[in-house]
């Protein structure tokens, strides 16, 4: 599950630009209101099923559209956000200790998501051994 990626809006300019009809369907969906924030589909994102979580910094930090990474079909004003000094030293003293909580309420650490998605590759095949296994069943027409 991801909130977004480098060619959408970040979240909270997506929330930004929807009608008010929508936004009330999105903010009854996630159970928000006020302001609009990326923190409740962040939250979202990280309960659900899924193996893996990706989410912007762009939306843990709760950025507006101006932050946006890429508009397709755009030649010009891309790829120019950059992470700041000081939004480096809060991603690790508040966004991290709530990322790292995230992970113990939807009981994403010690999980077999987490292990089987960043399990080391199986061994090859070796290509030289002979198979000697007989099919356990024909299909016959």
């Amino acid at each position: 599950a991801y909130t977004g990626t480098h060619d959408n809006n970040t979240t909270r300019g997506w929330l930004e630009s929807l009608e008010p009809e929508r936004r009330a369907r999105v903010d009854d969906y996630f159970g928000r209101g006020g302001p609009a924030q990326a923190e409740d589909i962040t939250r979202a994102a990280f309960a659900s099923v899924a193996k893996l979580v990706i989410v912007p910094l762009q939306d843990l930090f709760d950025l507006p559209s101006s932050c946006r990474m890429n508009t397709p079909g755009q030649a010009s004003g891309n790829w120019q956000w950059r992470l700041t000094p000081s939004q480096m030293a809060q991603l690790r003293s508040d966004l991290l200790p709530e990322i790292k909580r995230m992970h113990r309420q939807f009981n994403r650490i010690d999980d077999d998501r987490q292990r089987d998605f960043s399990a080391p590759p199986l061994k090859p095949l070796d290509s030289r051994a002979e198979i000697t296994a007989e099919p356990t069943h024909s299909i016959s027409r």
